[in-house]
């Protein structure tokens, strides 16, 4: 019997590096979803970084 987490995992068939800099990475991951969908998804990987997403009660966003 599979759980709960194994049927909503994502399954990883790679990654392609888009941008590089030393204080972030931004890939695009080629997933494919439980239902079998296959698509590209964007990954970012912060070094050591705080970052911060505010949306106000307009829906506007503001990433720090």
């Amino acid at each position: 019997m599979t759980t709960n987490e194994e049927r909503s995992r994502w399954i990883v068939h790679g990654e392609r590096l888009i941008y590089d800099n030393r204080w972030i990475r931004l890939g695009l991951v080629d997933v494919a979803i439980p239902d079998g969908k296959r698509f590209e998804h964007h990954a970012v990987h912060p070094d050591r970084a705080a970052i911060a997403v505010v949306v106000d009660e307009q829906n506007r966003v503001l990433m720090m």
